[in-house]
């Protein structure tokens, strides 16, 4: 079974003449740099979220002890 990647080159290969070879290469090239910089972002995007999440865990968590310690202290 090919992957994705294979069919599209696969799929190309009766176009690709001698003179269009190099135009399809950088054309697939700049596909693969846009797919790349997007996954990028994607993943900077997650880790900032997962930060996000961790300071908000953080203080809810202080939170919790403080009440806690309050309710104790009853």
């Amino acid at each position: 079974m090919l992957t994705q990647n294979e069919r599209i080159v696969t799929h190309w290969e009766p176009f690709m003449n001698v003179s269009a070879k190099p135009l399809v290469v950088k054309l697939y090239r700049a596909y693969l740099r846009s797919r790349l910089e997007r996954y990028t972002r994607d993943l900077q995007a997650i880790a900032e979220q997962r930060e996000n999440d961790f300071q908000a865990e953080r203080i809810l968590h202080q939170a919790v002890v403080s009440v806690r310690s309050k309710l104790h202290s009853l």
